[in-house]
């Protein structure tokens, strides 16, 4: 018996001893809507589904992986597995528990469901893949490519190429080496063969990347090239449905009267026809910008490729504090339905013309309601559990707050037959009662104040305030699931 499999073992009983009848499986893997800070550094990845989730049974997973430091464990309460977002549901319906039963293996995985976690995977790369490569002359920005690039390699495998096998065979791939049974193109070959030497190469020589720019830059390629292929195929898939949204491009006349039409006219000038919308995001695009806010747009382009992208990259670059999230033609028609809020609310079109073909589909408002508290829930738990990184924590509570605002708060009327909330003295008003919600409100409209109290703390080695706040991050994420539970 060897001593990782001993390792395991005490693992398990450890597990079993600890939660006893509060767990319902225990499952091998790790969790792909967001990966941790700290699972990258992990070599034994689980998800432990228990009962419930109170403070009690952190406190027991905290000791948990202090004994277990190369484990990483996902914590998920009955409820947020009964909540969870449709995209992620493959991650369980594959996978035996090592402990309980499986509590999804009864039903059956439908096609928009792999559908959806095919687009999700996609999204996910899409996005890492153009940001790193928009900003690889920045030496912090390519560490946190390098250090993030195992999980993407990993959500490529297991999220796209193998979930991809499964529409076409019906059969799920435990192993990757079984893809070169079956006649698929060269192209698609030699995708997974370049798969397989990244994910042996990245491991073995994680570090050595950090001083070959060269490499990194070719594996973001490589990525680019992998999901515009199988974004190819997804969309000329028979079963694949085309979402009720149309984009064209408009011969629009600049002004130039204001820096986001300038901006749009530099990308016209370097993109000619393959430009076909951009859109101003985030808090500019909201009229809640301070002097310190980035300007977020999202572009879209006929083609993405390394020739498009360095006509962006250079037009960025005469554009200080501009940043583009890039996507393909195919990109957007095949972007995740729970996401469309980020084309609807909140953003100012500049280029082009965006139609929508039915009203808002309440069901994946919903479901980005789910994607959003299941996501910030688990990074502040993991935050909490492992009890490091204090700076990081401080710097995630204020994302974890922005993302509940935007991705839940501004929301959750339209569950109900309201509107959209556009400011936040909207979603102040409207959840007035609430103290959970107003004090996460608080993350974003008192900063500073909060941010000096955690630092003080961590002065005298104290990360009382930091731990209040995840919790409460956690207590959020639990209301709003039962509210939505409830209500069906």
């Amino acid at each position: 018996m060897t001593a990782k499999t001993i390792e395991n073992l005490a693992f398990l009983q450890t597990c079993e001893s600890m939660f006893g009848s509060e767990i319902i499986a225990l499952f091998e893997g790790s969790n792909y809507l967001r990966m941790s800070d700290f699972a990258y550094a992990h070599h034994n990845h689980y998800v432990l589904l228990l009962s419930t989730i109170s403070r009690n049974t952190l406190d027991k997973a905290r000791v948990l992986l202090s004994d277990f430091p190369t484990y990483y464990v996902h914590f998920l309460s009955e409820l947020e597995f009964s909540q969870y977002p449709n995209h992620g549901l493959w991650q369980f319906y594959f996978r035996q528990p090592v402990i309980g039963k499986n509590p999804f293996s009864a039903k059956q995985l439908t096609t928009e469901q792999v559908f959806d976690g095919i687009k999700h995977s996609i999204i996910q790369i899409a996005h890492f893949t153009r940001k790193h490569y928009l900003n690889a002359d920045n030496v912090w920005n390519s560490t946190w490519a390098i250090r993030w690039a195992p999980w993407i390699l990993e959500l490529l495998d297991y999220g796209v190429i193998r979930l991809y096998h499964y529409i076409d065979s019906n059969q799920y791939p435990m192993e990757i080496n079984e893809l070169f049974s079956y006649k698929y193109p060269d192209a698609l070959i030699e995708i997974i063969e370049k798969l397989q030497f990244y994910k042996t190469q990245w491991n073995n020589e994680r570090e050595n990347f950090l001083y070959d720019s060269e490499s990194l830059m070719e594996l973001l390629i490589y990525l680019n090239d992998a999901i515009e292929q199988y974004l190819d195929l997804l969309i000329t898939h028979p079963m694949f449905i085309i979402e009720s949204k149309k984009i064209e491009p408009k011969n629009n006349i600049f002004q130039d009267d204001n820096i986001y039409e300038q901006f749009a006219h530099a990308l016209s000038d370097e993109l000619k026809d393959e430009l076909l919308f951009l859109q101003l995001s985030g808090s500019q695009a909201r009229g809640e910008a301070t002097q310190n806010s980035d300007v977020d747009t999202i572009t879209v382009i006929k083609n993405v490729d390394t020739n498009t992208l360095l006509h962006i990259k250079s037009s960025l670059l005469k554009f200080p504090g501009f940043s583009s999230y890039v996507l393909s033609e195919n990109g957007f028609y095949a972007y995740p339905p729970y996401r469309d809020y980020t084309f609807r609310y909140g953003c100012q079109k500049i280029f082009g013309e965006l139609t929508w073909n039915n009203t808002v589909n309440i069901a994946d408002i919903r479901d980005g309601v789910r994607h959003t508290v299941i996501t910030i829930a688990q990074v502040a738990r993991e935050y909490y559990l492992r009890g490091g990184y204090p700076m990081r924590s401080i710097a995630s509570l204020r994302w974890q707050a922005k993302l509940a605002d935007f991705g839940c708060l501004r929301l959750f009327p339209l569950l109900y037959g309201g509107d959209y909330l556009d400011t936040r003295h909207l979603v102040v008003d409207y959840f007035k009662e609430n103290n959970t919600v107003q004090t996460i409100l608080d993350l974003l409209n008192n900063p500073d104040e909060w941010r000096k109290t955690c630092r003080q703390e961590l002065l005298t080695g104290e990360r009382k305030s930091i731990d209040q706040r995840l919790l409460l991050i956690n207590q959020f994420a639990l209301e709003i699931l039962t509210k939505l539970n409830l209500g069906g």
